[in-house]
């Protein structure tokens, strides 16, 4: 299919047009170096970059043929913006002596080797030691999966901190994402247009996979005893539930209404009613105006779907929706409910729900089905065995733990993730649930629409 705009380049042009200066006027004095045929050329460059432009500028237009910034603009058009990296984030263990107080910003690293870069972290919380150690929660000082790291791999304290004799991870970090690549914001502007006709499986899967956590503002100054609470925002424009639970800072608070009614003039705002203070054992504190209101999910769990897979029971007139939040455990249930009310409307122009009249629908948390690899593998001279099993633990589990609800295992795909770390020379025997990989399908692992598969580091064992 030829393009709206056709690609000339400046030869193209020029011969073009002292042809036809030699067809109309007979101005033939075309040789190289006469006048006519330089100011043809020039004319003609600057002509190239003008069909460049244009057909650079149809392919913009186009929702399946932008890319980069042509791409991005696009999706504001439908109100989306391309998401942006995140950082990783996790839990570092400090040893040493008891009553050692760890600042805010400590950083910690995985040391760099000869194979990679230096990984920072840093604390986002204060913390003591006390009983030998404390754990506390770090993030990636850079965005992207870099910070995605191992378990036991952070063990450099880059922040040097009197009364600290070690840091280590006991758990990996996690959620660590590049920029929206223009393939993943393509499909989700396409999920968009997709769900617009609410009551189709579509519009079902794009509320899901898209949903997000609604956030406004604290209108004015509360107490710790406050029942009301006051926010800028127009709540009609926001699909929040009428009672739940939402996070000021770090205390949740049960409400059981919303007011949509709303006089700036006479002092009042749209609020959450009849307030629970310092729900979920959090403690009641007072907060101050321009302080973000969040629905609420558990502390420490992610707040989006990462992916999500329907089953439909047309003789039931039934939709369960099955998601997985990213991590290795079970989707938390607050993100769960979150989800399903959002799904499920609420019957009101706010919150108008995803499904059809008349169908009943039920958010699930996917079920983990845990992989076990067991490996042996040769590496070239001159690379430490250690590092290098690090490496492809790493490796295997970034593949595995990026799969979505319902997606296989593919064998031929742990191997290609050994294969691709720098220092392996071969695989001499791999097993994915205790069956060999033979180069066939055998070692696949069938995920059920109801599951998500995910490994980690005690999961995988490896031999050099």
């Amino acid at each position: 299919m030829a393009d709206i705009v056709q690609l000339k380049t400046a030869e193209e042009i020029r011969d073009d047009i002292l042809a036809a200066l030699a067809g109309e006027l007979a101005i033939t004095d075309a040789e190289l170096g006469s006048a006519i045929r330089t100011l043809t050329f020039a004319f003609a460059s600057e002509l190239d970059e003008l069909f460049y432009q244009l057909w650079r500028a149809t392919k913009g237009f186009y929702v399946r043929t932008a890319t980069g910034y042509a791409l991005t603009q696009r999706a504001i058009d439908y109100g989306i913006s391309r998401n942006p990296a995140v950082k990783a984030v996790g839990h570092a263990t400090f040893s040493g002596t008891n009553s050692t107080s760890i600042p805010l910003g400590t950083q910690v690293a995985v040391p760099a080797t000869q194979y990679s870069d230096e990984i920072v972290f840093e604390t986002t919380a204060i913390g003591s030691i006390s009983g030998g150690s404390v754990q506390l929660p770090i993030q990636a000082l850079v965005a992207g999966t870099a910070g995605n790291t191992g378990v036991g791999t952070i063990t450099y304290m880059k922040t040097s901190v009197s009364g600290v004799a070690s840091v280590t991870n006991a758990n990996a970090t996690l959620l660590g994402e590049a920029e929206e690549s223009d393939e993943e914001l393509r499909a989700r502007i396409l999920r968009t247009l997709a769900g617009l006709s609410r009551g189709t499986p579509p519009s079902i899967y794009a509320g899901a996979i898209d949903f997000e956590i609604q956030e406004v503002t604290l209108a004015g100054d509360v107490s710790n005893s406050a029942t009301t609470i006051p926010v800028y925002e127009d709540l009609n424009l926001h699909p929040i539930a009428t009672s739940g639970v939402i996070r000021i800072e770090n205390e949740a608070v049960l409400y059981t209404g919303i007011s949509l009614s709303r006089d700036p003039d006479a002092g009042t705002w749209h609020s959450f009613t009849g307030c629970t203070r310092g729900h979920l054992s959090t403690s009641a504190v007072a907060h101050s105006a321009g302080v973000a209101v969040k629905e609420w999910v558990t502390a420490g769990k992610p707040e989006t779907v990462d992916s999500a897979f329907l089953v439909e029971t047309p003789s039931a007139s039934h939709v369960d929706v099955y998601i997985a939040d990213g991590t290795t455990t079970a989707a938390d249930s607050t993100l769960v409910t979150l989800v399903q009310n959002r799904l499920r409307g609420d019957g009101t122009t706010r919150n108008g729900g995803y499904r059809g009249a008349g169908i009943t629908l039920d958010v699930i948390a996917a079920t983990i089905t845990t992989i076990t690899v067991t490996s042996t593998f040769t590496i070239l001279s001159g690379y430490t065995a250690a590092t290098i099993q690090a490496l492809v633990k790493t490796a295997i589990q970034n593949y595995v733990n990026a799969l979505g609800v319902g997606e296989n295992v593919l064998a031929y795909r742990i191997a290609e993730a050994i294969l691709s770390v720098e220092g392996v020379n071969n695989i001499t025997a791999l097993t994915v649930n205790a069956v060999t990989f033979d180069g066939t399908s055998a070692a696949d692992v069938t995920i059920s629409a109801s599951a998500v598969a995910r490994t980690g580091s005690a999961n995988i064992t490896l031999t050099t």
